[in-house]
């Protein structure tokens, strides 16, 4: 049985507990509102590959690495 593949949700999930972030916090430090960030968070709405590359580029700045395959082929764009 394969893996589960890591969504823009878990990722964004993750982000938010590994850096103690709120999402008001968060949606703030990505240029975009609360609501969006929440929109991809449930996957309501599916973010760009740029808005998976700040998530990680704000990990990255904070001292934290997400998954070395999470921002590409498994989580991509639809």
């Amino acid at each position: 049985m394969s893996p589960r593949p890591v969504t823009p949700g878990i990722l964004i999930r993750q982000a938010l507990a590994l850096l103690g972030l709120s999402r008001r916090q968060m949606a703030a430090a990505l240029d975009m509102s609360e609501r969006t960030l929440s929109e991809y968070e449930t996957e309501f709405a599916w973010p760009r590959q740029v808005t998976l590359m700040a998530i990680e580029a704000l990990m990255r700045r904070a001292g934290r690495t997400a998954d070395a395959d999470a921002f590409g082929n498994r989580c991509g764009t639809r």
